[in-house]
């Protein structure tokens, strides 16, 4: 029961890692999808100023955006996953604990059942003393 204990502590603890570098990845594909849109909003500031040319800032506007609609698809896919991963941990200690919580209880009823015939045997062992006793006396 100790080492289950700890085998549902070091779990939780991994998958709380895991969330934790799921979490990060994301917070840095958020970082680099707000640094491609910081650069379409200077090229735009710069076609404003007319310091490119109209088929430069064509091709590279594409670019951009196609890398920040990649990198938006990926980052929705990976908070997809991030829910799915810990739903799934959830899920897996859950069930851990119902398997656990099951075999406790079966092993309860069994510590009752042998108390009981422990008392009964007991009782049966004084009812024997009782006897020797009297038998004893009228001796």
């Amino acid at each position: 029961s100790k080492a289950l204990h700890e085998s549902l502590v070091d779990a939780i603890k991994s998958a709380d890692q895991v969330r934790g570098r799921m979490t990060a990845f994301a917070k840095t594909h958020d970082a680099t999808i707000n640094d491609y849109e910081d650069k379409v909003t200077a090229l735009n500031q710069e076609l404003d100023h007319g310091k490119i040319s109209m088929e430069l800032w064509e091709t590279e506007k594409a670019k951009l955006l196609a890398a920040l609609a990649e990198m938006k698809e990926e980052n929705s896919n990976l908070n997809g996953l991030v829910v799915t991963s810990v739903r799934d941990e959830i899920a897996q200690e859950q069930q851990l604990s119902t398997t656990t919580l099951d075999a406790l209880k079966l092993e309860n009823g069994n510590l009752r059942a042998s108390m009981k015939e422990m008392n009964s045997l007991v009782q049966t062992s004084e009812e024997c003393a009782e006897r020797l006793n009297e038998e004893n006396a009228s001796l």
